[in-house]
């Protein structure tokens, strides 16, 4: 079973040493491509990387999934590129890898602004249709790696297609949008030291943003309502902590933001067939391992799927081995991800695919 195998946090000391933190140095032991496909009518420009040892060959690809925001193929944010090192590594290691800009984003066509997880997960579905159609390749395992809300998206193309050999969700929420953003909340009121009847006021605050937010569909009655909602806030503390009292209320009811706030991706976890690999950081001060990993080791647990769910000690949201796990120190830590996942994750694939 998946879950005792990858059980052990001997794990780490296995593999902390081998895989490298940050893309290798020529010369390197795989093709890398600029390809394009079509999503929705949009076309996607990404990167496809290919073993030489698998040219003409069947071979296992993996499909790199984003979080939320403005990504590009390489999963850059805060000088960081996570994607590039994941791609490096699994190739390097006879995995072929595609990564892609977001609709949008980079080299990508379509409309960032008005996209939903949905529309995200079509163009995930699209990227694994593309992969299936080259000949040269030899697709004969496809693997959905998706972090962050990249996690809930590769569930839910799982779920919609027979062709997935395995998932892998890094860092993935494993409850509503709307609970998420609670727990983030409540978070940040404990750092700002706030008192209890003061976080109190900053959850009752956010719930009820949310709840016109759901409870009106059409902006030009929400957009109004959550405006007079803000203005009557008379506790400047919320405007410090609450990240719907810093943001001006035309910019929180985006098609994005409704879709995210109600969804829940639970029922996508329970509806899982393949090996799932979920793995989460006890750093990670967004998507918080205390509130989500019970949830996804529960719905896991209902589901059909051969699961492990791995909880990784010292490592952060966006997968850095950190102090405290604060986005303050994203920037400014030198590691791109945790040696320990890309080893994690490369042994898994090698295991299931």
């Amino acid at each position: 079973m998946l879950r005792e195998i990858f059980s052990s946090e001997f794990w780490r000391a296995l593999f902390s040493p081998n895989p490298p933190a940050e893309p290798r140095q020529p010369p390197r032991h795989y093709s890398e491509t600029e390809v394009s496909f079509y999503s929705n009518g949009n076309i996607l420009s990404g990167t496809l990387t290919v073993p030489h040892s698998v040219v003409g060959l069947p071979c296992t690809v993996a499909v790199l999934i984003h979080g939320s925001g403005r990504m590009d193929r390489n999963s850059l944010r805060y000088g960081h590129k996570p994607f590039e090192v994941i791609a490096d590594e699994l190739s390097e290691n006879d995995i072929a890898v595609l990564r892609y800009d977001k609709r949008g984003i980079g080299s990508s066509e379509g409309d960032y602004q008005t996209a939903t997880t949905f529309d995200f997960a079509d163009d995930a579905a699209a990227a694994v249709d593309y992969i299936k159609t080259l000949p040269g390749l030899g697709a004969e395992k496809i693997v959905l790696i998706g972090h962050s809300e990249g996690g809930m998206i590769a569930s839910i193309v799982a779920n919609r297609s027979n062709d997935i050999d395995a998932v892998i969700m890094l860092a993935a929420p494993a409850l509503p949008g709307d609970e998420l953003m609670l727990g983030q909340i409540a978070y940040a009121c404990r750092m700002n030291n706030l008192s209890e009847e003061q976080t109190g006021n900053q959850l009752d605050f956010a719930r009820h943003c949310y709840r016109l937010l759901l409870e009106h569909p059409d902006n030009k009655e929400a957009i109004p309502l959550i405006e007079a909602l803000i203005a009557a806030n008379t506790d400047a503390s919320v405007n410090q902590v609450v990240l719907l009292g810093a943001v001006a209320a035309d910019e929180i009811t985006s098609n994005w933001d409704r879709i995210f706030l109600s969804y829940d991706p639970r029922p996508a976890l329970t509806a899982l067939r393949c090996p799932v690999l979920a793995l989460h950081g006890l750093n990670d001060k967004q998507v918080l391992a205390a509130d989500h990993l019970p949830e996804m080791r529960a719905a896991l647990a209902k589901s059909a799927a051969d699961y492990s769910v791995v909880e990784i000690s010292g490592v952060n949201h966006i997968l850095q081995c950190c102090p405290t796990g604060a986005v303050s120190e994203y920037a400014g830590i030198e590691q791109d991800i945790d040696p320990y996942i890309l080893g994690l994750v490369l042994s898994f694939i090698e295991r299931v695919a």
